[in-house]
């Protein structure tokens, strides 16, 4: 037999069609069943958003990069941050363990528990007292709020912050239009 503690296991049937909650905490070699153990609570990543060094990152908990640009390892957040800031290759950040951070390359993503991700995610500038994201060649995946066209960059900011629904400004044409949609 092996015991295991806290845990409740649930197994089928040898028909395949019942289920039986086991009261023991311990499992046996029985031919024709099988058992699902259960664990601990399956683990919710977190997205956040933040700016520094004139971009925006989207921070993902329990994912790194799969491909490291460098070998160097940085002790700080920020210290790695910065590095890739003035790095064209760098897509971000994966923070490995305690104060062991190291630059990114590439779009290939593993998940690890306990692991962060900061992804390079635009230029930051800001305006009208918000900040706002740049990426070019992007759009946002909701489309126009409105059909509404701005001739300038500030007039099109300036109606979408008194907008409650607008998430961004869309440059296309030349014209400025609101935004709708959580991603790029």
């Amino acid at each position: 037999k092996q015991w295991y503690q806290r845990r409740v296991a649930i197994t089928a049937g040898k028909n395949g069609a019942k289920y039986y909650l086991n009261k023991y905490h311990s499992l046996s070699s029985n031919s024709g069943t099988s058992v699902y153990i259960k664990g601990g609570e399956v683990t919710t990543p977190i997205t956040v958003y933040l700016s520094y060094g004139g971009y925006t990152w989207k921070m993902k908990s329990h994912w790194h990069f799969k491909t490291k640009l460098t070998t160097t390892k940085y002790t700080t957040r920020n210290a790695a941050l910065l590095a890739c800031t003035k790095n064209a290759k760098c897509m971000g950040i994966s923070y490995e363990a305690a104060k062991e951070y190291y630059l990114g390359s590439g779009t290939a993503y593993g998940s690890l528990k306990y692991r962060k991700m900061f992804i390079k995610y635009g230029t930051m500038s800001t305006y009208g007292g918000y900040t706002w994201t740049y990426k070019k060649d992007y759009t946002l995946d909701g489309g126009y709020l409105a059909t509404t066209a701005y001739t300038t960059k500030a007039l099109g900011m300036t109606a979408c912050k008194s907008k409650s629904t607008c998430k961004g400004v869309i440059l296309k044409g030349g014209k400025y239009y609101m935004g709708k949609g959580d991603s790029f």
